[in-house]
């Protein structure tokens, strides 16, 4: 247990920490929901809820919330206030599809690369409860929302309709993710070998695969 916090505390100081910054009305962030019934502007407020999500959204800070059902929502497209912006989508990231999971998109295309970030929390032991890590990657209240630095990815193309892991926290299967998947371009798994391409530089790893394997 030592080590594995020893750890997680070494990979935190390594992320830096790129977020929404949380405006006044608190936990409601400014974003546009492509819906399948449609499109809304305003302010949305997202975290978990059982199997889904729960959305709310309102057109301004006064206006009456309502809920929104996280099947209804093809893409949240949020910005903050230095008018950065960041889209999302729910995606199954597991083949076994049980659950969707809302995640940033970063590139899109014949091969499609989405994203999360985990943010790890040491909790120490009491008289009542063992320590251990809380390890949470939802919208949440009181959590920021992560705008890039991930360090989680996942890949799909577009005749699939589920993410695989590229690269995962508390996994060492980066290189044998890579391998399987990118089997049909020995030149970006050969760089990956090599050193070239690491769990720090998957988008070009990605921008590679497109320009020089398809």
């Amino acid at each position: 247990m030592k080590n594995l916090i020893l750890l997680v505390c070494a990979a935190v100081l390594l992320i830096p920490f790129v977020s929404f910054s949380q405006n006044p009305n608190i936990h409601w962030y400014k974003a546009e929901l492509k819906l399948n019934s449609g499109t809304k502007k305003g302010l949305v407020k997202i975290y978990e809820f059982g199997k889904k999500d729960k959305i709310k959204f309102k057109t301004d800070k006064d206006s009456k919330p309502e809920k929104i059902d996280q099947d209804d929502v093809k893409r949240i497209i949020l910005t903050n206030d230095k008018g950065e912006t960041a889209e999302y989508i729910y995606y199954y990231i597991h083949e076994k599809k049980k659950f969707k999971y809302l995640v940033q998109i970063v590139k899109e295309g014949q091969i499609n690369l989405l994203a999360r970030k985990l943010e790890f929390t040491i909790v120490p032991p009491t008289g009542v409860m063992p320590g251990g890590i809380n390890i949470r990657d939802k919208f949440t209240p009181g959590w920021e929302i992560p705008v890039g630095d991930f360090n989680e990815y996942y890949v799909f193309k577009t005749d699939e309709d589920y993410a695989l892991p590229i690269c995962k926290i508390g996994s060492k299967g980066f290189q044998k993710n890579v391998d399987k998947y990118f089997s049909d371009c020995p030149k970006l798994v050969s760089k990956m070998k090599d050193g070239t391409f690491t769990r720090k530089n998957v988008p070009e790893m990605i921008d590679f695969y497109i320009s020089d394997c398809q």
